[in-house]
This record gives C-alpha cells, structure tokens and sequence, in this order.
C-alpha cells in the first residue's frame, strides 16, 4: 500500500493545491481550504463534494476532498448540514465546510 500511496503522489504532482481539475470546466467554486467543490443544487440546498468511494486511495490531509478521483466522470457530493435555501453558489460559501447532512452521492448536484 505503501508503494501505491507514493505512486499516487507522485503521478498526481499538485494534488493538494487545487480541487479536482476534471471538474474545472463545470464551473463550481472551489474552496481552497478543503479543495472540495461547493453551489447551490437544483432543489435550492448548499453541497459540497465529499469523498466515498474516492476516499480509498486519497493519500491527502484529512478533511480535504480528493483532487484526482472521479466515477465515471461524475463527482461525489452532498448536501450540507446547516444549508440555508439557495438561489446561487455564492449564497453557500459560508457552509461550505460544513459535513455531510448524509452519505455522498454519486453523479452531479
């Protein structure tokens, strides 16, 4: 595990400095602090990509969203505990942070 751990930061070079480059073209903000992908969904609650399955060979800091990882294209998130009602990504910088309100979900918010 050791050796794969050493692979993946090596082959990932900037790792734990941006969030997830596959998803930079879908415009969500990133929050610099946990490099994770937060806005406001469809249904007017504030997510944040999370790590579930992604958390397996995530080798970076605790509490920091994996920066290479994706399931078939689709990010992992969910909603987030304390959500205000939304209208616009902005609206949810604030909770951005904040924990899952449940399990990550597969797909896109």
């Amino acid at each position: 595990k050791q050796w794969y751990q050493r692979r993946v930061a090596i082959t990932a070079g900037a790792q734990y400095k941006t969030c997830n480059s596959y998803f930079y073209d879908d415009g969500y903000p990133c929050n610099k602090d946990n490099l994770c992908y937060y806005g406001c969904g469809s249904g007017g609650e504030c997510w944040a990509q999370c790590n579930g399955m992604g958390a397996v060979a995530w080798d970076g800091p605790e509490g920091t969203c994996n920066t290479w990882y994706n399931f078939g294209g689709a990010m992992e998130y969910c909603t987030v505990k304390d959500s205000p009602s939304c209208s616009k990504d902005s609206e949810c910088a604030a909770v951005s942070d904040n924990s899952c309100s449940y399990g990550c979900s597969i797909g896109g918010p």
